[in-house]
């Protein structure tokens, strides 16, 4: 048998053990034992059903599982209900991002070498083709290296649509802004941009990160926009050849 660090696990185990030693414990005899009514009934009937049924309706208590979810990494709160359950159940240090917000001057690399993590590590964490991405969006999420930075720490539980992932953000200044638009319920998207997007991101080959900030820098125009990117491309060949 391989056994489990894992608390809700653990719980599981103790509480069954206890529940069955309770049961071995009591006399045989339906008529001479006195014990706690579902525990008679228990004894001559289904107890694996009940202990099936009970521990179920444990195992999905939100307190219960967030605590698990926490515990490995002496977490001081997970805030926020997940989407998916899967979260709960996959508490490695790759569900867990820290939140960086994107100012001026940010790069890919930059956030690189500040964070200490590698930039494919952090393109692929946000779903990402190229560097351009980060500029049109309000945050980035950065791979965790060291874990002790989860120590007493808190995480939000966040849905982020850029990303397309679930993920425990940590905030290393202040909280998440609810009037962000990479949390879910801010986010807004028109149809007719949408359609807009997709014609340049088809007609560039790029991905939606280059698409759209090719598009914020010409105010929404799309043959500005594809003016300016084949300005880019000639001007990367150029360098290249240099």
């Amino acid at each position: 048998m391989e056994w489990s660090n894992n608390p809700v696990v653990l719980a599981k185990y103790s509480f069954t053990l206890a529940a069955w030693s309770s049961l071995q414990q009591s006399p045989t005899d339906s008529k001479t034992w006195s014990g706690p009514a579902p525990l008679r009934w228990l004894k001559f009937n289904n107890f694996d059903a009940w202990l099936r049924n009970v521990w179920n309706s444990v195992a999905s208590d939100h307190e219960l599982v967030a605590k698990a979810f926490k515990a490995p990494w002496r977490l001081n709160d997970a805030i926020g209900k997940p989407v998916s359950g899967s979260v709960w159940r996959d508490n490695g240090i790759g569900k867990f991002a820290i939140s960086h917000r994107v100012v001026r001057g940010d790069t890919v690399a930059s956030l690189a070498l500040k964070y200490s993590v590698q930039v494919m590590d952090i393109k692929r964490l946000n779903n990402m083709m190229s560097d351009h991405g980060i500029y049109s969006r309000e945050r980035l999420l950065i791979p965790i290296s060291n874990p002790d930075i989860l120590v007493n720490g808190t995480c939000y539980i966040e849905l982020d649509p850029n990303a397309k992932r679930e993920v425990a953000a940590l905030y290393l200044e202040g909280g998440p802004n609810g009037k962000s638009s990479h949390l879910l319920n801010g986010m807004t998207t028109k149809q007719g941009k949408r359609k807009v997007l997709d014609s340049l991101k088809k007609s560039m080959q790029v991905d939606d990160g280059t698409a759209q900030y090719y598009l914020s820098i010409s105010n929404g125009n799309p043959r500005v926009a594809l003016s300016e990117f084949s300005e880019d491309l000639k001007w990367e060949r150029q360098a290249g050849m240099a």
